[in-house]
């Protein structure tokens, strides 16, 4: 049964914040030379990029670059720049915290958002992708923000929906992160000797949050990965790809559960963690040597077909799925181009099609490629600090960055 009085108690807590944060945006706070990153995890993904970026320029020089994680910071001792720290938000003191945030001049971040207290900062989001599935309660959260980057004008609409800002604020610059996609030819597991590599990075259906969570279903899958529904199947697509000289990875989301597939011994299948990767990698350095992609509802689609390779989309449970989840998209099928796959029969297919170079979906990915990645050349982070860059040259007086700013108004 709800309590009436806890729930009055916490919507009037949440009101006063409210009330204090618009306070204190109004308010002639000087700036320090201060610059507020995050990324999840800690020192990766868009962030990441574009804080080396600004290392190669030397902004470090002039500027303190303090990444704000959760994590343990000694985990990042081996990260040494000048005017670079890592600190760890539950252990600071949180009044130091709230200086931080409160008189940076910058801040960057793409996931747990730090919210912009004083109108004279510079705030860019980087996002964790671009939406194919919508989060918008999530989204809903980012507080004031002047920039968010897009990976091209196809998704200035719904971005603009999503996080209830004017499409005027979304940077068309690509993705930090998908420069290595570019740029690195890392290779996962070199010493299996294969001919073709599949990775699979299905979406998690069953994220332990309120029941409002839009990502939030009741659907489960034994191992974890769609179309695969009996351990007869699972030796079976081993087998199938024991003889074709196929290695399938599958990198699951952290929170699925792994103990029945560990349990099986599968000579061509792989399971994939982050474990796996220095503290300086991630998935997208390997991402070009491998030589298809199964997912489904991921954001991983668009950034993968940066690599013109082939892409199955498993999705048996596409109608369920898409009465809890909105889709960024009004027409999957007809705008996500891959091999879809709906049964085990469609993925064995799939992985003889990539053993045997048939590609029937080549040259609509391609045009895919063309609508959803407006730039294919690595410089997406030179393109988002050019711009940090220029604000900052326009911004010697201690007035606002810009004159326009964009705000996600509060509901």
């Amino acid at each position: 049964m709800i309590n009436l009085n806890l729930l009055n108690y916490h919507m009037i807590l949440k009101m006063l914040k409210e009330i204090l944060k618009s306070f204190i945006y109004g308010l002639p706070i000087k700036m320090k030379n201060y610059i507020l990153l995050e990324s999840i995890p800690t020192y990766s993904d868009n962030t990441k990029n574009v804080f080396l970026e600004m290392i190669n320029r030397n902004i470090n020089q002039k500027y303190k670059m303090i990444w704000i994680t959760d994590e343990d910071t000694s985990k990042f001792s081996k990260i040494k720049y000048d005017n670079v720290y890592f600190i760890n938000k539950n252990k600071i003191n949180k009044m130091k915290l709230f200086y931080l945030r409160l008189h940076a001049k910058i801040i960057i971040d793409n996931n747990q958002y730090i919210i912009k207290l004083n109108k004279g900062q510079l705030k860019i989001h980087l996002t964790h992708g671009m939406p194919l599935k919508a989060t918008d309660q999530y989204c809903r959260k980012i507080g004031k923000v002047d920039y968010i980057t897009a990976n091209s004008d196809f998704f200035k609409k719904e971005l603009s929906k999503l996080f209830n800002i004017d499409e005027k604020c979304i940077l068309i610059t690509g993705s930090a992160r998908n420069d290595n996609i570019i740029k690195n030819n890392k290779i996962l597991f070199p010493e299996f000797k294969r001919k073709k590599t599949i990775i699979w990075m299905p979406t998690y259906r069953n994220h332990k949050k309120t029941d409002s969570y839009e990502g939030r279903t009741n659907i489960k899958f034994k191992y974890g990965i769609p179309c695969v529904s009996s351990k007869e199947e699972l030796l079976k697509l081993n087998n199938i790809l024991k003889k074709n000289e196929e290695l399938l990875i599958i990198k699951l989301h952290p929170q699925e559960d792994r103990k029945d597939i560990k349990k099986l011994e599968l000579s061509n299948i792989k399971l994939l963690d982050n474990n796996y990767f220095e503290y300086d990698e991630s998935i997208y350095d390997y991402l070009s040597s491998v030589d298809a992609l199964i997912t489904d509802y991921s954001t991983i689609y668009y950034d993968f077909l940066l690599t013109n390779k082939m892409i199955g989309l498993a999705i048996p449970d596409f109608k369920e799925y898409s009465k809890h989840v909105r889709l960024a998209t009004k027409n999957y099928k007809k705008d996500i181009v891959g091999e879809y796959i709906y049964s085990f029969a469609d993925l064995e297919k799939f992985v003889y099609n990539v053993a045997n170079n048939i590609d029937d979906n080549l040259e609509g990915r391609m045009k895919a490629n063309e609508l959803y990645n407006k730039y294919h050349d690595g410089n997406s982070a030179k393109r988002i600090v050019d711009y940090i860059e220029e604000k900052m040259k326009g911004n010697k007086s201690e007035k606002k960055w810009n004159k326009i700013w964009c705000y996600n108004r509060i509901y």
